[in-house]
C-alpha cells in the first residue's frame, strides 16, 4: 500500500475517527434512546444523561452535523 501524502486523505481519516467517537459517545450516554421517547431540550437531556450541559451541547452539535440527529427549535 502506498503511504498517504495528500492532506485530504489524512483529513478524511481524522474526521471519520471523530465522527465515530461522537456516535459511540451518543450511544454510551443513551441519547438516541432518550430522544426516541420524547424530544428534550438541552437541560432535560443533560439531567437524563448525566452529562455536563456544555459538553453535551458540543456532542449534540456534532451529531446533528453528521445527520445522526435533528434539531427542531430548542429541542
Amino acid at each position: 500500500m502506498e503511504p498517504l501524502t495528500d492532506v485530504r486523505d489524512i483529513s478524511r481519516i481524522a474526521y471519520a475517527f471523530m465522527a465515530s467517537k461522537a456516535l459511540f459517545a451518543g450511544l454510551h450516554l443513551g441519547l438516541f434512546d432518550k430522544l426516541a421517547e420524547v424530544p428534550q431540550d438541552l437541560d432535560a437531556l443533560s439531567s437524563a444523561s448525566g452529562a455536563a450541559p456544555n459538553r453535551l451541547y458540543s456532542l449534540l452539535t456534532a451529531l446533528v452535523s453528521l445527520g445522526l440527529m435533528v434539531k427542531e427549535g430548542e429541542r
